[in-house]
């Protein structure tokens, strides 16, 4: 049985909002488009295209772990950095 993700609360919003910032800051000076950086991850166009459009908490939970990795991994960025700022202040 598939249980469906709740939507996220105001603190887990603001986290994600944190972490999106952080995977894609700066990301429109790199010359490259959501498909290369997704390529680069090997992630989905979609996937990838939906985290940087940071839709509201309605339709997100938060991205996996695995994808957040993947893109960090492609875009040359610490984990530990990510993690760091994305809890800052908690």
């Amino acid at each position: 049985r598939v249980m469906p993700r709740q939507p996220a609360d105001e603190e887990q919003d603001a986290r994600v909002s944190r972490l999106v910032v952080q995977l894609f800051s700066g990301f429109e000076d790199e010359r490259g488009s959501i498909a290369d950086l997704a390529r680069r991850a090997n992630l989905g166009h979609e996937t990838v295209r939906r985290l940087r459009h940071n839709p509201g908490p309605q339709l997100r939970a938060g991205p996996s772990f695995f994808v957040v990795a993947a893109i960090a991994n492609a875009r040359g960025l610490s984990l530990d950095q990510i993690a760091e700022a994305t809890f800052e202040g908690h």
